[in-house]
């Protein structure tokens, strides 16, 4: 057990230093768990192991090792017939091949990756392959079966609806016809491609289409529409960071310029070319300097004893010198007068050395003093801006808890008066029965005939025998008052866990129940909850902040129906169990395209003045962050909005 648990350990530490990109502390932990797993398991255990080290070494750039181990993963899964396995063995090791620049033994590998998922029939596999294949032949110019490849896999992506693989495959289309100078059916393709990024709203990707629009109008010299996109180009580019993407807009219209002798607006934006250059120049170089300091600092050091060693040839040449006087006065005077002026030369140029070797230090000195200050300043602004959004959140959760507050008001209302108006009926019931049963006791042999005409008399003045068909609803009435009480507590405890700042396994549909039972006074009967839960694992998260998240977008949800309407929540995990989703459907009024952009925004509402802060979207968009997951939304006026949460099961 110990050494399982070692196991686990760094392959989770792996897999995040995976995440975050730093390739070798992965494959490092990566190879102490195939070491363990080697010793007390059988091979089939290492061959996720495996697989991680082969594309670790494939990031690093060691494609001979990433063969390897890709190699061995791919023997073992064929000894044991796993045949999606051996699928994606293929695939992983006709990518090295591609990055090798080996694109025969590429093509050979995928095309057996291929002939396998087809026959397993996973079509999300089978179209990522015939994408990557016309990659290849696009490379070698064989552009008649790029186009092949490429149309087939966008077939299939249009199959299982792939928006994001349909753009991307439209795209590649498109840049097959560029290469092969058909710009207007590239144009043609180019434009399919960016209005379906446009539907799914990623502006790097927009950003990049309207660059290769613009770039074809160019080459085909229609000017206006090439501006025109170009400028769309950097507008997305600008708002995006994309400063790569930027770089080279301004690089294609700089050329543009100059071939038409402008050399004026070629100049502007080819400073503006520079100054985006250097900038991305700098970023690169700042990890470098401290490299820089320690390398001038070895230097510094070494010249040091370089002019120790000439003070000591010195001062070796002057006893020499002084040998020579004895027996040669007047050669060694006249030696001494030629040495003397060579020695002032000498410290003339060492003196001038010095001088500019100091201005040289104070210079760099003042570049690390500015680099350090704009460090500070980062620092400060994201610690700012890390208080505020600490200040933001706890806003909304307190918000959340008046929300809260008042729901349980109301729902414990309605147990509370079942039990209270039941034990007043059940007290007075219990009243009348008391006087009946004293009569009972008052019977002796004497009297028995006289208090038995009493007893009957009383029973009919106190109803008896509804008093006793009455007892067990009163009493039923108390259990369901209880019962109903005791649900609400149950839901509210699995809700706040506000108190929690690590990690548990969360029970994603016990926590959508609890939220839904705790805000069901916010839409009574007018509103149609409908559940349509999968089975999923239990993730990883902090459980009162994903509990915060479903509350503010169902709260939302249940806001934008006006009168009676249907709420729909769906839940469902990917293929290879990594990630959880869940979709929240509601059959409000929806939300404009204008504003769609500014949903997550802090402070943006469209509610009356006091009937919302703005917060409850970026909040709960923040808290997806943090889980590294993410929120996608699609709405249609009047018709109706859906919030897909998308959060990974491990994190």
């Amino acid at each position: 057990e110990y050494k399982k648990g070692e196991i686990d350990a760094f392959d989770n530490i792996g897999l995040g230093y995976y995440s975050i990109s730093n390739y070798e502390k992965a494959l490092e932990n990566y190879l102490k768990s195939l070491k363990i797993k080697e010793k007390i398991f059988n091979e089939i255990e290492t061959i996720v192991t495996l697989d991680n080290i082969g594309n670790a070494y494939e990031n690093l750039s060691k494609y001979d090792k990433a063969l390897e181990y890709h190699l061995k993963s791919l023997k073992i899964k064929e000894n044991i017939c796993d045949e999606q396995g051996v699928s994606n063995s293929l695939y992983n090791i006709g990518v090295v091949y591609y990055r090798l620049n080996n694109y025969e033994k590429s093509i050979e590998y995928y095309l057996k990756s291929l002939e396998i998922s087809e026959k397993i029939g996973n079509k999300k596999i089978i179209s990522s392959t015939l994408n990557n294949i016309g990659v290849i032949y696009d490379c070698l110019g064989n552009y008649e079966k790029a186009l092949k490849y490429h149309k087939k896999a966008l077939k299939i992506k249009e199959e299982i609806d792939d928006k994001i693989g349909i753009a991307y495959s439209l795209n590649n289309i498109g840049a097959v016809y560029w290469h092969s100078v058909n710009y207007d059916k590239a144009l043609e393709y180019y434009l399919k491609s960016l209005k379906i990024k446009e539907e799914i709203g990623n502006k790097k990707d927009i950003a990049i289409s309207f660059f290769n629009i613009g770039e074809t109008y160019l080459i085909i010299q229609n000017y206006d529409k090439a501006f025109f996109y170009l400028e769309k180009a950097l507008e997305f580019a600008i708002e995006t960071k994309t400063k790569l993407l930027i770089q080279t807009i301004y690089k294609t219209i700089s050329e543009y310029y100059s071939s038409k002798n402008d050399f004026q607006k070629a100049l502007e934006y080819h400073i503006l070319y520079t100054e985006i250059k250097d900038s991305i120049y700098t970023e690169k170089s700042s990890k470098q300097i401290a490299e820089m300091q320690t390398k001038y600092e070895t230097e510094k050091k070494e010249k040091e004893i370089k002019l120790k060693d000439l003070e000591l040839t010195k001062k070796q040449g002057e006893l020499k010198l002084q040998r020579l006087i004895i027996y040669f006065l007047f050669i060694i005077f006249l030696a001494i007068i030629v040495f003397s002026i060579l020695l002032y030369r000498q410290f003339r140029q060492k003196k001038l050395a010095n001088i500019l070797l100091s201005k040289q230090n104070e210079e760099i000195l003042f570049k690390n003093m500015e680099i350090s200050n704009q460090k500070e300043e980062i620092e400060s602004a994201l610690d700012n801006l890390k208080k505020t959004q600490s200040r933001l959140i706890q806003s909304e959760k307190m918000a959340s808890i008046s929300q809260l507050t008042a729901g349980m008001a109301h729902e414990l209302n309605n147990p509370t008066n079942y039990i209270t108006g039941g034990i007043a009926s059940l007290s007075l019931h219990i009243k009348d029965m008391d006087t009946i049963f004293r009569k009972y006791e008052e019977i002796n042999p004497e009297n028995i005939q006289e208090k038995t005409r009493e007893i009957e008399k009383t029973k009919k003045e106190l109803e008896y025998d509804l008093l006793k068909k009455e007892i067990d609803p009163l009493i039923q009435s108390l259990h369901n008052g209880a019962n109903r009480a005791i649900d609400i507590l149950q839901s509210l405890r699995t809700f706040s866990h506000f108190d929690q700042d690590s990690l548990k396994p969360t029970d994603i549909h016990k926590n959508l129940d609890a939220t839904i039972a705790l805000i069901r006074n916010k839409f009574e009967d007018r509103i149609k909850i409908l559940k349509e839960y999968d089975k999923i694992p239990a993730i990883e998260s902090y459980p009162g902040s994903i509990n915060q998240v479903f509350m503010n977008i169902l709260l939302n949800a249940v806001e934008a129906i006006e009168c009676e309407g249907q709420i729909t929540i769906k839940t469902s995990t990917d293929e290879e169990k990594r990630n959880v989703y869940i979709s929240i459907i509601d059959t409000g009024q929806g939300i404009a395209k204008e504003i769609y952009d500014k949903i997550f925004e802090p402070f943006f509402t469209t509610k009356e003045v006091r009937k919302g802060a703005g917060l409850g979207l970026s909040v709960a968009h923040s808290i997806v962050e943090e889980h590294h997951g993410k929120i996608e939304v699609e709405s249609e006026t009047s018709k109706g909005t859906t919030i897909k949460i998308i959060l990974p099961i491990m994190q």
